[in-house]
């Protein structure tokens, strides 16, 4: 019998430079970095007229611009005998050698400037916690290339051609294809119940006071707000336009980092799209994915829609609060989750007939309101203390925080309620918590790295304990922990979850 061919890797790359489009985004970063600098200058020279003004910032910004020339001149990368290096430096030379079979993911960055200049950031990461190597400026066409030589020469690593190794994986397609894409509905919803109304808030306080500080009196002035005159009609109407302000803020922050927010999958990988200004694309191997949870904000829980978090083992590139390398599905529908997860991450998939979840006994309540009225306490006697020492405040003024006290019970209530755990058949463990937000984590037996049971003085009076489970993630978000469970239950959990008690692979 023949033997099966072989698919010949493309021609690497030699050594070459970063696209010269590098050396004007590189300036205008510096630019931005040292902008107060620059207005210093344009100020201690303000009265020698426009010709020194021009010449005093035109000659610190060619200097920008000739140590950027200078840096992109000993700036070389390759792609060459199953290895790209990255090569930098002046007077201390660093060379960076990434050999291709431990490459886990290419990701790509692009900014306005670099679409203007047809430039995007490629990065290169490894299997390992290691910095990858970063290609700051690459031609479309050239990252084209040099990821078909990547693919090419990973189907090359074992002797395999990539139509051999997809006639092995039938079901997988040899393509990625698109599992979900946001809407501009999606990222107005997202912004509006995203959670992040307080941040925002604070963001719109801060700027009122530094207007205030910065706005000449007479501009003040005219400000038509007098504080002896409000009314309880004005501060309505003031809290409203914060809160206005603040989604606004909510909803603009969104747009920026969710827009056109694309999910794909390809047959060993996640591939994210996103962003609006600066354009991220962030590939995912599905075999470093650790865990999968979904979150229901407070906002969004009483509507029907949640968050899909991702937990991986793999260092995101470019990874934020709001539409990071974390959200696999930053706003969808509860009703769609199971439908679009068995799309993208059929690994992590459960049927629909529901997870049954062992609860917290009975005698764990307590657990969970006595720490809420403790922490109450504390925090309305601060109160009062500190609105004694302040002029014309009356201590009891804090006391008006007692009508929040059934909701922190509520809270706490609902702790106890939603905590739950389960393990099934296919070695799934689902593990479901509250804080405001309730959160379902589903990952498989076999990814929990450290298993504990701990029980202190006053859980043992109780035979109860607290479960922490330990997942190998970057950032050290893969920590589980099931507080106040009852202990022979723990104890079955952690013999289930026991590399000898696991199903097989």
């Amino acid at each position: 019998m023949a033997d099966t061919p072989v698919e010949l890797a493309p021609p690497g790359i030699p050594s070459t430079r970063p696209h010269p489009g590098w050396i004007i985004s590189a300036a205008l970063s510096s630019v931005r970095s040292f902008i107060a600098a620059f207005i210093a200058i344009a100020f201690s020279v303000r009265d020698q007229g426009i010709i020194v003004i021009t010449f005093a910032m035109l000659v610190p910004g060619l200097l920008i611009i000739g140590w950027r020339s200078i840096q992109w001149q000993a700036m070389r990368y390759s792609a060459q005998d199953g290895a790209i290096s990255l090569s930098t430096g002046l007077l201390e030379k660093n060379e960076r050698t990434i050999q291709v079979e431990r490459i886990q993911s290419v990701d790509t960055l692009e900014t306005p400037i670099g679409r203007i200049l047809g430039v995007s950031e490629l990065q290169i990461a490894t299997a390992g916690a290691a910095q990858p190597i970063t290609i700051p400026a690459i031609s479309a066409g050239e990252a084209e290339r040099l990821r078909e030589w990547i693919d090419a020469s990973r189907s090359g690593v074992d002797g395999r051609s990539a139509d051999l190794k997809q006639a092995e994986r039938p079901n997988e397609p040899a393509h990625s294809t698109v599992v979900h894409q946001m809407s501009g509905t999606d990222v107005l919803l997202a912004g509006l119940t995203a959670g992040l109304i307080a941040p925002a808030l604070a963001i719109a306080a801060a700027a009122w006071r530094l207007g205030s500080d910065i706005l000449p009196e007479s501009l003040r002035q005219r400000v038509p707000i007098d504080p002896d005159r409000l009314t309880p009609a004005s501060v309505v109407a003031l809290i409203a336009a914060a809160a206005a302000m603040a989604w606004g803020l909510s909803i603009a922050g969104a747009a920026l980092s969710l827009w056109n927010f694309t999910v794909q999958r390809a047959p060993d990988s996640l591939i994210l799209n996103r962003g609006l200004l600066d354009r991220k694309q962030n590939t995912i191997p599905v075999s470093r994915i650790q865990a999968i949870s979904v979150v229901e904000g407070v906002l969004r829980q009483p509507f029907g829609f949640a968050s899909v978090m991702i937990e991986s083992a793999a260092k995101p590139h470019g990874d934020d609060e709001s539409g990071g390398a974390r959200h696999l599905f930053p706003f969808v529908r509860k009703r769609d989750i199971l439908r679009l997860i068995e799309a993208a991450l059929p690994e992590f998939s459960w049927s629909d007939a529901g997870i049954d979840l062992h609860r917290l006994p009975a005698r764990a309540r307590s657990r969970y309101l006595i720490p809420v009225i403790r922490d109450f306490a504390i925090g309305l006697v601060v109160t009062c203390a500190v609105l004694s020492w302040l002029p014309r405040v009356e201590w009891w003024y804090g006391l008006f925080l007692l009508p929040l006290l059934p909701v922190w019970l509520a809270f706490g209530y609902l702790q106890f309620r939603d905590a739950g755990w389960s393990l099934d058949s296919n070695d799934r463990l689902f593990v479901q918590q509250r804080s405001f937000d309730r959160s379902l984590v589903v990952t498989r037996g076999r990814r929990v790295q450290v298993r504990e049971l701990s029980s202190n003085p006053m859980q043992r009076r109780a035979h109860l304990g607290s479960l922490t489970l330990l997942l190998a993630t970057i950032g050290g978000r893969g920590t589980i922990t099931i507080n106040h469970l009852d202990h022979d239950d723990g104890e079955q959990l952690l013999a289930s979850l026991s590399p000898h008690n696991r199903p097989p692979i």
